[in-house]
């Protein structure tokens, strides 16, 4: 998720931008990225998830992974930024889901009522190559499978 100013001296969290799965073998790999609001590089990590059902599913792991991520920086506002437009509108609704990724999706929406400073934006998928290249890293890691 890419990254934008909150305003003034805040500090903001990227992550989780990046993200790549492989449906043939339910194997992905989640990119996080924490920069402050200047850009200036904090902190990397690089996270393999197994038995991922569909993309959706690999998406709200990557929300989850970034979620807890941003808990690292209590003090500051954080911005957790992704190309999961659907994921975003998923979370938002009020509903209980009831659907086989309602456990996740229910736990997504936890994570983000603990914290009142993580926001959570859409962005272009191309909005960040570092992500991108660590869940390329993640998917080609010897022993992944």
């Amino acid at each position: 998720m890419a990254a934008s100013a909150l305003g003034g001296y805040q500090n903001q969290f990227g992550g989780p931008r990046g993200w790549a799965f492989q449906a043939a073998i339910g194997i992905g790999g989640i990119g996080l990225v924490a920069h402050d609001h200047e850009g200036t590089f904090l902190a990397c990590k690089l996270v393999v998830v197994h038995e991922i059902s569909n993309l959706l599913h690999a998406k709200l792991l990557a929300l989850k992974e970034g979620l807890l991520f941003a808990q690292r920086w209590p003090n500051v506002e954080r911005l957790v930024e992704g190309d999961g437009q659907g994921v975003v509108h998923v979370i938002s609704q009020v509903s209980k889901d009831l659907s086989h990724l309602g456990c996740l999706i229910e736990e997504c929406k936890l994570l983000l009522t603990q914290h009142d400073n993580i926001l959570l934006q859409h962005v272009m998928k191309e909005a960040n190559e570092a992500t991108a290249r660590l869940t390329r890293l993640a998917l080609h890691s010897p022993g992944m499978a």
